[in-house]
């Protein structure tokens, strides 16, 4: 006889899926479900990752102490930069980190970024908080520049973006392209291998900083 007095309910038993599941680059486990798969992000920094993967582990560097490894103070516009290299710089295990590293380390002058690479750079990091601060904090330190105003320049975006439509182009490809005619001696420093077939208006081809072809 239990007198009223209920016994607390003990928690369910969740099975571990172990030969299921698998972590990616950025901290997210993806576990196999029978119908779907789920992926669930988990956030990182330099303490997790030894706590993960063992000391030494390198997946991420120490973020919040990334310092910026370009020359800022020298005149001109140097770079116009892709999603792609910004991510690799900033992710360890990426397989172009070594490259990106040697690029930035050369960079001289201003910068350029635009808004839609830096949605794509946040986007691929959301799995470690700290690589998407020092992004915005670059921003508004002034080492990378972002006032590439899409509503000024809607309509040569739009048709850069209708003549490269079988690419397909994107949003973010067009607007580096239009930042590098705004800024005619500026690199575009990119891994997508679309800026060899992009050309500018003029059809003169882009000054091109990618891995297939080196400095």
């Amino acid at each position: 006889m239990s007198f009223g007095v209920r016994r607390p309910r003990r928690p369910p038993v969740v099975p571990v899926l172990r030969t299921c599941a698998s972590r990616d680059s950025f901290g997210c486990w993806s576990i196999q479900h029978p119908y779907r798969r789920v992926r669930i992000p988990l956030l990182r920094d330099s303490t997790t990752d030894a706590a993960l993967f063992g000391p030494g582990s390198g997946i991420f560097p120490a973020t919040r102490n990334i310092s910026v490894p370009w020359d800022v103070a020298s005149s001109g516009v140097g770079v116009v930069l892709d999603t792609g290299p910004l991510v690799a710089f900033l992710d360890a295990s990426d397989r172009h980190h070594p490259w990106a590293v040697a690029e930035f380390e050369r960079f001289r002058g201003a910068v350029l970024v635009c808004e839609p690479v830096v949605t794509e750079a946040l986007y691929l990091l959301r799995g470690h908080r700290p690589a998407q601060e020092k992004i915005l904090e670059w921003i508004e330190r002034g080492d990378l520049t972002c006032d590439f105003t899409l509503l000024s320049e809607a309509g040569f975006v739009r048709g850069l973006w209708r003549r490269y439509g079988n690419v397909p182009m994107s949003l973010a490809d067009a607007c580096l392209v239009r930042l590098a005619e705004l800024h005619p001696q500026a690199e575009v420093c990119s891994i997508d291998s679309d800026f060899v077939i992009y050309r500018k208006s003029t059809g003169e081809p882009l000054r091109l900083s990618h891995p297939s072809i080196g400095s």
